[in-house]
């Protein structure tokens, strides 16, 4: 059996009590670094147990991404609608898992590409 580290677990009940949080407001609740607590956030989007809605802009100005744990779907279950798919980032139906495709900005940083419009 797998186990979690106390960071990810320490995340993931901040992200229970506080939905829709940033990074920096994780890491104030939970007493942890924002360094970690963003890595770890990383992680945990990787592994399918928590969620990203990127924060948008506010004219020049980038807004912090909001993050919250993913919901456990049933197998097969229709996906949400704007929910991302495959490496073509359609919508639709997929399997178990929420996939996507990573991207990397002019910073060299990856990040989730854009829903297709």
């Amino acid at each position: 059996m797998k186990t979690t580290k106390p960071a990810e677990q320490t995340v993931m009940n901040v992200l229970s009590d506080h939905p829709d949080a940033t990074a920096a407001e994780i890491a104030t609740a939970g007493e942890l670094g924002r360094s970690t607590v963003s890595k770890t956030l990383v992680k945990l989007e990787s592994a399918g147990k928590a969620r990203r809605s990127e924060g948008g802009r506010d004219g020049s100005r980038r807004l912090p991404d909001r993050w919250r744990l993913a919901r456990a779907r049933a197998r097969n279950a229709p996906r949400p609608a704007g929910d991302r798919c495959g490496p073509d980032n359609s919508t639709g139906s997929c399997s178990t898992t929420y996939a996507s495709t990573p991207q990397t900005s002019h910073s060299g940083r990856q990040r989730l590409a854009a829903p297709a419009r």
